[in-house]
């Protein structure tokens, strides 16, 4: 799931859902486990990969 949040862009999560094949309520639970890592973040409507280093 992290492989398909971009790095420096973000991306709306229906093209996620679209780009891994996953049923939205999947991909909306991964990427809540992710915020709570710390690995992503929401830009508005959208999802990017907190900046590191």
């Amino acid at each position: 799931m992290l492989d398909a949040v971009p790095p420096r862009s973000s991306l709306p999560v229906a093209r996620i859902v679209r780009e891994i094949g996953f049923e939205a309520v999947e991909v909306e639970s991964a990427l809540a486990r992710l915020r709570l890592l710390g690995l992503v973040e929401d830009v508005g409507e959208r999802v990017r990969r907190v900046r590191t280093g």
